[in-house]
Protein backbone atom coordinates (compact mmCIF):
# COMPACT_ATOMS: atom_id res chain seq x y z
CA UNK A 1 0.00 0.00 0.00
CA UNK A 2 2.80 2.40 0.95
CA UNK A 3 4.72 1.65 -2.21
CA UNK A 4 1.61 2.19 -4.39
CA UNK A 5 0.94 5.55 -2.71
CA UNK A 6 4.54 6.65 -3.26
CA UNK A 7 4.42 5.59 -6.91
CA UNK A 8 1.21 7.57 -7.41
CA UNK A 9 2.69 10.63 -5.72
CA UNK A 10 5.88 10.48 -7.77
CA UNK A 11 3.86 10.07 -10.97
CA UNK A 12 1.59 13.03 -10.25
CA UNK A 13 3.63 15.50 -8.20
CA UNK A 14 7.09 14.61 -9.31
CA UNK A 15 6.69 13.88 -12.98
CA UNK A 16 10.07 14.75 -14.37
CA UNK A 17 11.43 16.07 -11.05
CA UNK A 18 14.71 14.23 -10.56
CA UNK A 19 14.97 15.54 -6.98
CA UNK A 20 12.16 13.28 -5.75
CA UNK A 21 13.08 9.69 -4.87
CA UNK A 22 11.70 6.82 -2.86
CA UNK A 23 14.17 4.89 -0.72
CA UNK A 24 12.67 1.50 0.23
CA UNK A 25 14.08 1.25 3.77
CA UNK A 26 10.83 -0.20 5.13
CA UNK A 27 10.77 -2.82 2.37
CA UNK A 28 14.35 -3.81 3.16
CA UNK A 29 13.53 -4.18 6.85
CA UNK A 30 10.40 -6.22 6.22
CA UNK A 31 11.56 -8.46 3.39
CA UNK A 32 15.33 -8.89 3.62
CA UNK A 33 15.50 -10.13 7.22
CA UNK A 34 13.72 -12.58 9.48
CA UNK A 35 14.78 -11.09 12.82
CA UNK A 36 14.56 -7.38 12.33
CA UNK A 37 12.97 -5.99 15.50
CA UNK A 38 14.47 -5.27 18.90
CA UNK A 39 12.36 -6.31 21.91
CA UNK A 40 10.59 -2.93 21.93
CA UNK A 41 9.20 -3.85 18.46
CA UNK A 42 9.80 -0.24 17.34
CA UNK A 43 13.50 -0.25 16.50
CA UNK A 44 15.52 -2.53 14.26
CA UNK A 45 18.62 -4.50 15.15
CA UNK A 46 21.96 -2.91 14.27
CA UNK A 47 22.63 -5.42 11.47
CA UNK A 48 19.42 -4.33 9.73
CA UNK A 49 20.16 -0.63 10.17
CA UNK A 50 23.76 -1.00 8.98
CA UNK A 51 22.67 -2.75 5.80
CA UNK A 52 19.95 -0.20 5.12
CA UNK A 53 22.46 2.63 5.52
CA UNK A 54 24.94 0.88 3.20
CA UNK A 55 22.29 0.79 0.46
CA UNK A 56 21.40 4.43 1.09
CA UNK A 57 25.06 5.39 0.85
CA UNK A 58 25.45 3.52 -2.42
CA UNK A 59 22.58 5.32 -4.12
CA UNK A 60 22.49 8.75 -2.50
CA UNK A 61 25.99 9.59 -1.27
CA UNK A 62 29.33 10.00 -2.92
CA UNK A 63 30.89 7.27 -0.85
CA UNK A 64 32.82 4.12 -1.43
CA UNK A 65 29.84 1.74 -1.58
CA UNK A 66 29.99 -0.58 -4.58
CA UNK A 67 27.71 -3.42 -5.70
CA UNK A 68 30.26 -5.89 -4.32
CA UNK A 69 30.34 -3.97 -1.04
CA UNK A 70 26.57 -4.07 -0.80
CA UNK A 71 26.58 -7.83 -1.42
CA UNK A 72 29.22 -8.31 1.26
CA UNK A 73 27.28 -6.12 3.69
CA UNK A 74 24.12 -8.15 3.05
CA UNK A 75 25.98 -11.44 3.55
CA UNK A 76 27.32 -10.16 6.88
CA UNK A 77 23.89 -8.91 7.96
CA UNK A 78 22.23 -12.23 7.00
CA UNK A 79 24.83 -14.17 9.00
CA UNK A 80 24.02 -11.99 12.02
CA UNK A 81 20.30 -12.49 11.38
CA UNK A 82 20.68 -16.27 11.24
CA UNK A 83 22.90 -16.31 14.33
CA UNK A 84 20.29 -14.26 16.18
CA UNK A 85 17.66 -16.84 15.24
CA UNK A 86 19.86 -19.73 16.39
CA UNK A 87 20.81 -18.13 19.69
CA UNK A 88 17.28 -17.16 20.50
CA UNK A 89 15.35 -14.10 19.65
CA UNK A 90 14.70 -11.94 22.71
CA UNK A 91 11.24 -11.00 21.43
CA UNK A 92 10.11 -14.62 21.74
CA UNK A 93 8.38 -15.69 24.91
CA UNK A 94 10.04 -18.55 26.84
CA UNK A 95 7.35 -20.89 25.51
CA UNK A 96 7.94 -19.79 21.91
CA UNK A 97 11.69 -20.19 22.39
CA UNK A 98 11.25 -23.68 23.84
CA UNK A 99 9.05 -24.70 20.89
CA UNK A 100 11.60 -23.24 18.47
CA UNK A 101 14.43 -25.18 20.13
CA UNK A 102 12.39 -28.40 20.07
CA UNK A 103 11.71 -27.99 16.33
CA UNK A 104 15.38 -27.22 15.67
CA UNK A 105 16.57 -30.27 17.63
CA UNK A 106 14.02 -32.48 15.83
CA UNK A 107 15.26 -31.29 12.43
CA UNK A 108 18.86 -31.99 13.42
CA UNK A 109 17.94 -35.47 14.67
CA UNK A 110 16.07 -36.13 11.42
CA UNK A 111 19.10 -35.11 9.34
CA UNK A 112 21.44 -37.28 11.43
CA UNK A 113 19.10 -40.27 11.09
CA UNK A 114 18.85 -39.72 7.34
CA UNK A 115 22.65 -39.62 6.98
CA UNK A 116 23.03 -42.76 9.08
CA UNK A 117 20.42 -44.55 6.97
CA UNK A 118 22.21 -43.51 3.80
CA UNK A 119 25.54 -44.79 5.14
CA UNK A 120 23.98 -48.08 6.22
CA UNK A 121 22.19 -48.70 2.92
CA UNK A 122 23.83 -51.29 0.64
CA UNK A 123 25.77 -49.72 -2.21
CA UNK A 124 24.87 -50.66 -5.75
Amino acid sequence: MLRAAVDEFLREAGAGDQRLHYFPSYDVVMHAFDNQWLPDRRHVYPHVLEFNMKIFEAYYCKGTATPAGIEAAYATARRRDILLARQGHPTRSPEQQAAFEARRKAKIAERVASREATKAAPKR
